[in-house]
């Protein structure tokens, strides 16, 4: 069945001194990475539950057991204004009312959930994992951990983790047996949650952890309509994945809706990208979308578009057109395919002489014919971004969404 589906974006301005984040790799951001997003293992003083303001975990330090026995620590510090303070390990109260240094004794190698309690109701939990001395340590790098998008997150065994063939086994954290890695490259598809892996070494009965978390990605859906009336110097966090757009309500001339997203050449702490007395030009402001799941209701014979209002200059430095000052300054829209791949879609400079019209643009959603036969973007975790190029040196060469 054919069908017509819109992304819809009512956009339209700029404002002054807060564009957005310092460019690093582009996607080097709040959203989706292959590598190692959502793994979570534990080290000597860091800190956990840190976005609570009354109590917050570190582990102090930790004695790893030998190999058979149960002679392993974990020592956690609590900040908070409390006093007395409950500890839990796994479910269970191990020390009742005790001070913020507290250390868990006779332990053996595996997983474990640390729980503290506040006399005041606060809390923090955590999951970790301590592995025999002598045992060979599981390396975080050599895996890739990618979050729960639309259904299951994965792990993945990299080519440097099969350097002995070691099979590495998956628990969940109430310590249920899984899946196994071994082979290159293979990946294990799990829900958002608590696990680790475990390999064993039977010459000496020696047993490595490692825990980690599947996260559940922030994710959109179709319809996609933001015409930034609801948010205020940053994008939405539940419609886009970054911080590099300024969102106001004054920059643009007579923009179609109350809000616009304005790109030009400040980060999002107001800073220009680059620091100089000569105009450098390169990528600046981008305004990247959450990863769609489109949950197998769409596919490449369905009519999907993207459609938003644009305006050069406003009420700020009209960018350059091409061949003119230090242009060609541009627009840029482009979407990321099934295998993350990013691929320019539609590109504008500016039109010479400078108007206050905002100009409609619709663009369809279209696999590319050189795609191979598993290149798509009608899969889940589509993206689609802006992409401002020009003055990198302050609010120079703006575009208003």
């Amino acid at each position: 069945m054919n069908k017509i589906l819109l992304i819809v974006l009512l956009f339209a301005g700029i404002s002054q001194l807060q564009a957005q984040e310092q460019v690093q790799a582009l996607g080097a951001n709040k959203g989706y990475e292959t590598s190692n997003v959502g793994q979570r293992s534990v080290g000597i003083g860091e800190g956990f539950c840190d976005d609570r303001i009354y109590l917050v975990a570190v582990i102090e330090s930790t004695v790893l057991p030998s190999c058979t026995a149960d002679d392993g620590s974990i020592t956690i510090k609590t900040h908070s204004n409390d006093f007395d303070f409950d500890y839990y390990l796994n479910g269970n109260l191990i020390g009742e009312d005790e001070g913020d240094l507290y250390t868990f004794e006779n332990l053996p190698a595996g997983a474990y959930t640390v729980r503290i309690e506040g006399s005041t109701g606060e809390s923090c939990e955590f999951f970790t994992a301590i592995t025999n001395a002598t045992a060979p340590p599981i390396y975080e790098e050599l895996f890739e951990f990618t979050p729960a998008r639309c259904a299951q997150g994965r792990v993945k065994k990299s080519p440097a983790a099969d350097v002995q063939g070691t099979k590495f086994y998956i628990h969940d954290r109430n310590n249920v047996l899984l899946d196994s890695l071994q082979l290159v490259f293979t990946q294990v598809f799990l829900d958002p949650g608590d696990y680790y892996l475990r390999s064993f070494y039977p010459a000496d009965s020696c047993e490595a952890f490692l825990a980690f978390k599947i996260e559940r990605e922030i994710h959109t859906e179709l319809p996609f309509i933001d015409d930034f009336s609801n948010s205020f110097v940053y994008p939405a966090d539940a419609r886009w994945e970054d911080d590099f757009a300024y969102i106001n309500q004054t920059f643009a001339v007579n923009p179609p809706s109350i809000g616009v997203a304005t790109l030009d050449g400040l980060n999002e702490q107001g800073l220009p990208y680059v620091v100089s007395s000569d105009f450098q030009t390169g990528t600046t402001d981008h305004l990247t979308s959450r990863p769609f799941c489109f949950n197998g209701m769409i596919d490449p014979a369905d009519s999907l578009y993207l459609s938003f209002y644009y305006q050069a200059k406003g009420l700020g430095d009209f960018p350059n057109p091409s061949g003119s000052g230090n242009g060609p300054d541009s627009l840029i829209v482009e979407f990321k395919d099934s295998e993350e791949g990013w691929h320019e879609v539609w590109a504008t400079d500016a039109a010479t002489p400078p108007t206050d019209k905002f100009d409609l643009v619709k663009i369809p959603v279209l696999d590319f014919p050189e795609f191979t036969s598993t290149q798509t973007f009608f899969d889940d975790g589509f993206q689609f971004r802006f992409r401002a190029v020009g003055a990198q040196n302050g609010l120079l060469d703006p575009w208003h969404l």
